[in-house]
């Protein structure tokens, strides 16, 4: 029988991470890979996009006024 492990130190690590979150950043460094802004193939753009997506959401997130500045 294995034991239940309650993880007391979430604020060391990113772990445990929800299963959306596993599933979203497989996918990205399956599929996409590239870095953002640094060329102007499908891939770069696709991380380009993804980068700015979470910038805009984090800035309405915290109230930043300017996604750019995060």
């Amino acid at each position: 029988m294995a034991k239940r492990v309650i993880y007391m130190d979430n604020a060391a690590t990113s772990f445990p991470k929800p299963p959306q979150v596993v599933d979203a950043m497989v996918r990205f460094m399956t599929e996409v890979g590239a870095n953002p802004g640094r060329s102007r193939h499908a891939l770069s753009r696709e991380a380009s996009n993804a980068a700015e997506t979470a910038r805009d959401l984090l800035a309405v997130l915290f109230h930043i006024p300017d996604p750019k500045r995060i």
